[in-house]
Order: structure tokens, then sequence, then C-alpha cells
């Protein structure tokens, strides 16, 4: 560095000693004082002559006239300007020079210490790993009871000297050491590395140590960290510093934040169930209380909490001011005495055991409130947190409900006409004679739900899974059903006409007595599947499998029979008369091919032909006999 200013130096001496020899000759030699210097000068100033020639009518005479150009101070000025030009190019290019080296070494200065630090973060993660995979650490946490783990890591019996070193307590402390000592790494006053801080909280977050580690958080900079979608649940973060810090979608149920600073903070759709955050966003100063007083002279802490589920959190004595609860989940959440001056809570929905500082937040807000008998019609409720809640008789007409968790709610003869139930979970909700009528619940997933009597006509369920669940009664008139989990369901006597039942899975179903005329079944599963007496008149049984099902004396008039696997199909008393025998290419399928490896016991073909075969045997007796011989 001190090389190249050196060079800079002497190459600004050299143009300024070239300058003033120039100027010097220069005025020198215009100075007319001598022969020699006038002749000089005539030669150095460049003297110019034009020959005039003027005619006559006697004689020629020729007329010849010296010009002489004086030096003139625009030249003077052009003359100077040349070398100052060239200096101060020259002296500018040589900081240039300079700077882009400076630049140079302070980039590969920065990518020495980012590697190094990168280096430090994956040598602390393998160490980690190493401890909770191969040493099986967090199985031993889990497996010792708290008291034992609070004990001091070193005991010494009475009867004997020997130390007895916890070895849960002496790895947590391994682990503790390293944490603080990589974090302080990233900790550099001059260049604070909160990413790859966040990083190390979110592992220990996710893998249940956070707690168990015991540092201080609060003197951790994590102003402005990046912890979207990560688990923190049951973890302290009291008088933490959490501005600006991205906790999207994070996982926070359980978490203390009591007067911890979430200014600006984004907590947009995260799960703050059961969480605490008294007296959050007040920043105290020195020997300074909490008041009244100081809650309300508190600044706009403008942090988000859109779509947040803060459902049983507290948030009493909290600076809300002008917080966003745009369609957060605030059933039995405690808001009392928090400043919310300026908040949203646009399409935000709570319930009547919602604690708020005053009633003109209701009164001025569009909110929606969660209870039997609800007006919630075309109400966006979209990912909430619903689990559990009674809305009996509740009007959800065209709601929106998509995502939302509907576990164990009781939404018996609710109105749910045209609501997007879409990947909703509604495992053990009561929807009893509830009416859904057109509603879209595609990838729904109603395990163990009690349906009976519920009505689904026209309603879209692709993908919807009915593991357990209880259909007595219900109406699926014309609904879709396509790739629905119908395995194992109790469906008899269902009203399923016209419904499109195409790949959907209703093996070991019990159809019995069903009403399925008109229904799409190409490609359906139905193997072990009871249809004794249902009505399958008018149904497109293409590609459909009904291996070991039980068809007798079931109704198929006019029913496709295109490809059918009737492989062990128990046929008695099925009349085949009225069948369709055609598929994509030909018509006149045979029949007796098709069925030739089912029971047949009064089985009437389209010619009118009675089978008889094997009547003397029952079903089960016939089958095994086939088994037997195959």
């Amino acid at each position: 560095m001190s090389n190249d200013t050196n060079s800079g130096y002497r190459f600004v001496r050299t143009a300024a000693v070239l300058q003033v020899l120039i100027l010097t000759i220069m005025f020198a030699y215009s100075i007319d004082f001598t022969l020699f210097s006038r002749q000089f000068s005539n030669w150095w100033i460049h003297k110019s002559s034009t020959n005039v020639v003027e005619k006559t009518k006697d004689n020629i005479v020729t007329k010849i006239t010296v010009t002489e150009n004086p030096i003139k101070p625009w030249d003077w000025l052009t003359v100077a300007l040349v070398p100052i030009a060239l200096t101060s190019l020259g002296y500018h290019f040589q900081k240039l020079q300079q700077k882009a080296k400076e630049e140079k070494e302070a980039a590969d200065k920065k990518m020495s210490a980012d590697k190094q630090r990168e280096d430090a973060l994956q040598a602390y993660f393998d160490k980690l790993s190493q401890l909770l995979i191969d040493k099986q650490l967090t199985e031993l946490i889990n497996s010792t009871p708290p008291a034992k783990r609070d004990d001091t890591s070193a005991k010494t019996t009475d009867s004997s000297s020997v130390t007895h070193v916890d070895p849960i307590r002496t790895a947590l402390d391994v682990v503790k050491a390293r944490t603080l000592s990589v974090v302080r790494m990233f900790d550099n006053a001059n260049d604070i590395d909160i990413t790859r801080k966040a990083s190390i909280l979110s592992f220990l977050g996710e893998a249940g140590l956070l707690n168990k580690l015991g540092f201080d958080l609060t003197s951790i900079h994590l102003r402005g960290a990046n912890f979207k979608r990560s688990k923190f649940e049951n973890i302290d973060f009291s008088r933490v510093d959490f501005r600006d810090v991205n906790l999207t979608k994070a996982n926070l149920c359980g978490t203390r934040f009591s007067k911890a600073n979430l200014c600006g903070a984004k907590l947009e759709e995260a799960n703050l169930r059961k969480a605490t955050l008294r007296k959050i966003n007040i920043v105290l100063g020195p020997n300074e209380e909490f008041s009244d007083d100081l809650l309300k002279r508190a600044k706009p802490s403008s942090t988000s909490f859109k779509k947040a589920n803060l459902r049983d959190t507290d948030l009493s004595e909290a600076n809300l001011r002008e917080a966003d609860f745009t369609e957060a989940n605030l059933c039995n959440a405690n808001l009392g005495g928090a400043n919310i001056k300026g908040a949203i809570f646009k399409d935000a929905i709570y319930n009547n055991n919602t604690i708020f500082p005053n009633e003109e937040v209701v009164e001025n807000n569009k909110m929606y409130l969660i209870k039997p008998d609800a007006e919630l019609k075309k109400a966006n409720l979209r990912n909430a947190d619903l689990s559990d809640v009674n809305l009996t008789n509740a009007k959800l007409i065209e709601a929106n409900l998509s995502g939302a968790n509907l576990r164990k709610a009781n939404l018996t003869e609710a109105e749910l006409i045209g609501a997007d139930l879409r990947g909703v979970k509604l495992i053990k909700t009561k929807l009893c004679a509830a009416k859904l009528n057109e509603a879209i619940l595609t990838n729904a997933d109603l395990s163990g739900a009690d349906l009976h009597d519920a009505i689904f006509t026209k309603a879209t369920l692709n993908g919807a899974t009915f593991l357990n669940a209880n259909l007595n009664g219900a109406t699926f008139f014309n609904a879709n059903l396509y790739d629905a989990k119908l395995s194992g369901v109790n469906l008899s006597g269902v009203n399923l006409s016209c419904a499109n039942l195409s790949n959907a899975n209703l093996s070991d179903a019990n159809l019995s007595n069903a009403k399925l005329c008109g229904a799409n079944l190409c490609g359906a599963d139905l193997r072990n599947a009871n249809l004794f007496g249902a009505d399958l008149s008018d149904a497109n049984l293409c590609d459909a499998i009904f291996t070991n099902a039980k068809l007798s004396n079931a109704k198929l008039d006019g029913v496709k029979l295109s490809d059918t696997k009737l492989t062990d199909a128990d046929l008695s008393n099925v009349n085949f008369t009225e069948v369709d025998l055609c598929n994509l290419t030909r018509c006149h399928v045979n029949l007796k091919d098709l069925i030739k490896d089912a029971y047949q016991c009064s089985t009437t073909l389209p010619n009118n032909e009675t089978i008889n075969r094997d009547c003397h045997k029952e079903y089960q007796e016939w089958k095994k006999q086939r088994q037997s011989i195959v």
C-alpha cells in the first residue's frame, strides 16, 4: 500500500516539474531582447508570411507582406492546461487503483471471515448431531424425570467416596459451551451474523434443547433474524429483543414472551396457542417499572399477527398499538388492559370467552363471533383453528374454511351449503344432519366423523378420507367422490345415486342395499365389498374390481360391465338380462367369460337362461373348494 502511495507522489512531482520547465522556456524565448532570441523566437513562434502580387499595364510589381503571430494569453492558457490535465488524470487514476485494491482486500478479508464462520457452524452442527444421534441424548433427556436432571451433576454417596457424574448434565454443559462459543463468534460488534445465529437457535428449538441449556437469551442480538417455520414450543423468550424478527408460520405453542420487544415483528400465520405475551412491546428504561401511564405513552408496535393462531393466548397489558390482527384467531384470548389503539382486527375470529380492553373493538371492526347459531355467511375462516368449538346450527353458507382445523368440533345441523372446505381436518367432527350441498371438500379428512343423515348432494369430495366415519343415512346424490378413501366404511342404505366413484377405494366397504343407480364406479376398487341387494341400475362398472365381492340379489339393470373383474364374486340371484355388454371398441362382450370365475346360483343370463350350477353348495364352501383347486 505504501509503495503505491510513494509512486503516486513521484508521478505528481515529476509532472509538476515538467510543467514549470515548459512555462519557463516559453516565457524566456518570447521576450525580444537579442537578435538571437528574436531569431529563435521567430522559429519558436512560427511566423507566417503572405505574398501578394499586383499587376499593372506596364509592368508587374510584387508586394510581400510579413505577418507575425505573437503568443496570446489564450495560447499560454492552452499550453498550461495540458500538463495540468495530465497531472489530474494521473492522480485520479492512481487513487482509483488504490481504492480498487482496498476494496478487493476488504472483500477477500470478509470472504475469509465468512468461510471461517461457515466452517465453525458446520463443525458445531456435526458435533451436536453426533451427541444427539450417536449418544441418543434427546431420548435420554426425555426419559429422565426433570427432578433428577435438575440435581447437581456430581454426587458423592455416604457409603463410598466414588463420585457419580450425571452424563446428561455433562452432555448439556458441553452443548452449552460449544453454543456460546459459536454464538460469540457470530456476535462480533463490527459484523453481527444474524443468519447463522438464527440457524443455531432454530436447530436447538427443533431438538428441544433450547430451554434445557439454560443460557440467557436476552444477551443475544437477534434483531431482524429470520425464524420462519421454526419450532419453539414452550420456550421462555421473556424480555428478549425480537424487533423486526420474522416468525411467520412458526410453531410457538406455549411459548412465553412476557415483556419481550416484538415491535415490527412478523408473526403471520404463527401458531401461538396457549402462549404468554403479557406486557410485550414495552421498552423499560433502567430501574423503570411497568405502569398504565407507560402503556398509554408507548410508541406504535406495528407487530403483525396476520392469520396467527392466538387461541388461549395471554396478551394482557401488552402494547399492541397499530398491531395487525387481520384474520387472527382470538378465541379464549385475553387482551385485557392492552393498548390496542389503531390496531386492525379485520376478519378476526373470537368467542364469548375472548377478553377485550373495551367493547369498541368489536363494534368498530368486522369480526366473526364463534358460537352456536352463529351467522357466518361468506365468512373468511381460512386455516382457522376451530377444534373443539361448538357451531351447532351455525350458518356457514359459502364460508371459506379451506385448510381449517375442525377436529372434534360440533357442527350438528350446521348449514355449510357451498362452503369451501378444501383440505379441512374434520376428524371426529360431529356433522349430524349437516347440510353440505355443493360444498367443496377436496382432500378433506373426515376420519371418524359422525356424518349420519348429513347431506352431500352435488358436493365435491375428490380424494376425501372417510376412514371409520359414520355415514348412516347420509346422502351423496350426484356427489363427486373421485379417488375417495371409503375402505371399510359402512355405507349400508346410503344414497349414492349418480355419484362419481371412479377410482374410489371401496374395498371391504358395506354397501348392502345402497342406492348406486346411475353411479360411475369405473376403475373403483370393491374387493371384498358387501353389495347385497344394492341397486346398481345404469351404473358404470367398467374396469371396476369386484374380486370376492358379494353381489347377491343386487339389481344390475342397464349396468355397464365392460372389463369388469368379477373373480370369486358372489352372483347368486343376480339377473343379467338387461346388462350393457358394450365397451369402447365392441359390443356383445361374452358375459360367460366375465362371470366364469364367479359363484353362480340362480343367476339369469341375457338369454333368460338360468344357471343353477353349484346351487347345492354355499358360497363359502364353493369358494374354499375353488381355492383348493387353484
